[in-house]
């Protein structure tokens, strides 16, 4: 019976864990997609203004399209830009809640106590700190992004053993797969018909 309600509360600490991690490294995605896009979106334009001076025979209707999908990509990303200091600001809330759920997990892991009332307590208190103030709105991309910064940097080895997190399930957003399987059969359709 202890080691049933332990287990349990390690399990939950976990999936409670694992919403406010993630949503800390979604918070500081969408912040460095509104930071960084910008530098590479005027690298892009000086390495296509490079290519339309000195290449001749490039067609500059290929060109002029890429640049104003990237001048449409840009303005969506300007649109964010007064959020950028709320993104990070909350990430790094989430992640000081984060790091109170880890010590919290290791606390009950290593503990042989009968009750764990304290624990549940503050478990439920972290869990409602979490839930405020939260901004649903996140720049395009940031959730694929975030699932790199949150699993392959961030590496929560605990989360993982503890809710046993799956390759393809959990750690690659499903979007990313779906597109990647619509390219592998796209590519396979245009090999056939050429073929």
């Amino acid at each position: 019976m202890k080691n049933n309600i332990k287990n349990d509360l390690l399990k939950s600490i976990s999936k409670v864990a694992y919403n406010i991690g993630f949503g800390a490294k979604l918070n500081f995605a969408s912040y460095d997609i509104i930071m960084y896009s910008s530098k590479l979106i005027l690298y892009t334009f000086i390495a296509t203004s490079f290519f339309i001076l000195f290449a001749d025979k490039l067609d500059i209707k290929i060109l002029s399209a890429i640049i104003i999908y990237i001048s449409v990509f840009g303005l969506y990303i300007d649109s964010y830009s007064n959020k950028k200091e709320y993104y990070y600001k909350r990430g790094a809330e989430l992640l000081v809640l984060y790091v109170k759920l880890r010590k919290l997990y290791y606390s009950v892991k290593n503990s042989e106590k009968n009750s764990y009332e304290e624990e549940i307590n503050s478990l439920s208190e972290i869990e409602n700190l979490s839930h405020k103030d939260n901004l649903n709105d996140q720049i395009l991309l940031s959730n694929w992004y975030a699932h790199y910064k949150f699993f392959w940097q961030f590496k929560p080895c605990w989360i993982n053993s503890e809710l046993n997190l799956k390759l393809l399930r959990d750690k690659i957003p499903i979007s990313f797969s779906i597109l990647i399987g619509m390219i592998a059969l796209s590519l396979v359709l245009l090999f056939l018909i050429q073929n």
